[in-house]
């Protein structure tokens, strides 16, 4: 079917009904739905369609199959109006059951719809009653449909048989009512939200409203959103009042957002419209900011519009910067450097290189992150030739990004990088990445290393995390690993990773030969069974050498 009319519909039913309108019902209580999918859009059945091989008594086609062999979407519809609106009511339960035989998912739902829709009209008494005794997937959408046309014509009607209804139903049914009523007094629409038990939703749908009024009058609207009584929905229709009012006027919205007490909340809600402001007029924005009286929040802010900024004109944002002291520079640099990298890493990386600064240590990560996603091999040369701290620290995020997309790539380059310990930290990365899509891969590399410390150390990583996804398989690979105490290491890992399965964290203690590592998971045995099973956990507080309170034994006491 169509996907303009599929947009269509689910803006207007989808939105009201499947997100917001029956998520609550009766005192508060949250109802999960499913989500609704696109529908066809509503068109009017009184409307002549333009085409006219689809024109009523000219060749139209007189079956739902031969419907859904037209190429034309809005022919398509018009042709399954112009169908449903010339038959009886058996001829259309008729129609019905043709709908659920077909096989497209998407052609079975449009035309389901429309015959609803049409249902409704027909007798909508019996709508009901036949779309409850044929429940499928579907049924709160075509519920909503025949509600939604029942309550445009008869409301009284409408209402009273929702109320009859248990109370999942009814807060489905009483959704579309509501939704499709929107021109009634919010007094009438509260009198029908109580009568039928979802005045919670009721203050929701009002809530949004009241957000949709924001783009014409956004003072109103902001006070109204001060107004609801729940946090949650008040905390959430505030950011989205603010901002849809920054598109408007930031300074306004800007002002507004200044007279909450909430610190917190004032703080980052300020931060998301320089955010928006921003992206549209960067230096406005960045002017804004500078305008504030000092405060800790100024300098978050100052860094918001400064990283806006950074995006088209980093080197004019870095002068700004440079122009702050203490934690406001440091905070806006930092920023910066990582809107540019994101944009352009070459230019932020070579400036980074250039300037001395606290700042470095916290702004490293996000330049070598977004370098390494662009030019990885770049991003690894540049991150071996900085300075001893800031290089481990460049050259673990480097190699994190590269493994994620190609592991055997950066353990070759583990081999380049010059300090061992670095070299040693790159290879515990590599597998802890590595070991999430190819284990049995990255445990043939761990057994090439020769520093059997270093191989311990990496096996049980990689064991780690392979016993997270796979313990079977990861189990199998134990015997696979050399020397006994380094196989037993990292099955003392496994059990710290199996506590959600005792009985298997159990079975791998059988397996440990090695008597400091049988301590050790011993110790760990105890701990996890402690109180679950003390007669048990007995025996391995005893196996680890912990005393009964469950401390370590000191040497004279064993």
């Amino acid at each position: 079917m169509a996907t303009w009319m599929r947009y269509a519909f689910a803006l207007l039913i989808g939105i009201g009904i499947g997100y917001l309108a029956s998520r609550f019902v009766e005192d508060e209580v949250f109802v999960s739905l499913p989500s609704a999918p696109a529908q066809p859009a509503l068109v009017s059945s009184d409307v002549t369609p333009a085409t006219p091989a689809q024109a009523p008594g000219r060749n139209a086609p007189a079956s739902l199959a031969d419907i859904m062999l037209i190429t034309s979407d809005y022919s398509q519809t018009a042709a399954l109006y112009n169908l449903a609106g010339g038959v009886s009511r058996e001829r259309l339960e008729g129609l019905l059951e043709e709908a659920s035989g077909m096989s497209q998912d998407s052609e079975r739902r449009a035309a389901s719809a429309i015959l609803y829709e049409r249902y409704a009209e027909l007798d909508p008494e019996a709508a009901i009653e036949y779309l409850l005794s044929h429940p499928g997937v579907y049924t709160n959408q075509w519920l909503s449909r025949v509600f939604h046309a029942w309550s445009r014509h008869d409301l009284p009607s409408a209402v009273e048989r929702a109320s009859e209804l248990d109370r999942y139903l009814r807060s489905v049914a009483g959704s579309a009512i509501l939704n499709a009523r929107d021109d009634l007094p919010s007094s009438e629409r509260r009198e029908i939200a109580g009568q039928l038990g979802i005045l919670a939703m009721m203050r929701q749908l009002e809530s949004q409203r009241q957000i949709a009024m924001t783009d014409r009058d956004p003072e109103s609207a902001w006070r109204n959103a001060l107004d609801v009584e729940n946090l949650q929905f008040r905390t959430r229709n505030l950011y989205t009042v603010a901002a849809i009012w920054a598109n408007i006027d930031p300074v306004a919205a800007m002002n507004a957002v200044s007279s909450l007490d909430q610190v917190g909340l004032r703080g980052s809600i300020q931060a998301a419209i320089l955010q928006r402001w921003g992206q549209r007029s960067p230096h406005e924005a960045v002017a804004w900011a500078f305008s504030q009286a000092p405060s800790n929040q100024r300098a978050t802010l100052l860094a918001t519009a400064l990283g806006a900024l950074a995006i088209t004109e980093p080197l004019d944002a870095m002068n700004l910067a440079q122009s702050l002291s203490g934690n406001e520079r440091s905070e806006a640099l930092s920023r910066i450097l990582g809107g540019w990298a994101a944009t352009d890493p070459r230019s932020a990386a070579d400036w980074f290189e250039s300037t001395s600064g606290a700042y470095r240590t916290k702004a490293v990560h996000n330049v070598a992150s977004n370098y390494a996603q662009k030019y990885p091999e770049e991003a690894f040369n540049w991150a071996i030739s900085l300075a001893k701290q800031e290089s481990g620290m460049a050259t673990m995020t480097v190699l994190s990004v590269i493994s994620n997309s190609d592991s055997e790539y950066a353990a070759r380059l583990v081999d380049r990088i010059p300090s061992q310990n670095d070299r040693n930290a790159a290879a515990q990365t590599v597998v802890q990445m590595w070991a999430q899509s190819n284990p049995a891969a990255a445990g043939a590399w761990i057994a090439g290393f020769a520093d059997k410390n270093l191989q311990t150390q990496l096996y049980s990583s990689l064991l780690q995390q392979w016993s997270r996804h796979d313990p079977v398989a990861a189990v199998g690979y134990l015997d696979r690993i050399p020397g006994g105490e380094t196989r037993d290491a990292a099955t003392v890992v496994m059990i710290v990773n199996a506590r959600d399965n005792l009985q298997f964290a159990e079975d791998l203690f059988e397996r440990i030969e090695n008597d400091e590592q049988r301590r050790k998971a011993a110790q760990q045995l105890y701990h996890m069974l402690r109180v679950s099973d003390s007669r048990r956990a007995e025996q391995y507080r005893i196996a680890g050498g912990l005393d009964e309170s469950g401390s370590l034994k000191l040497p004279l006491d064993r």
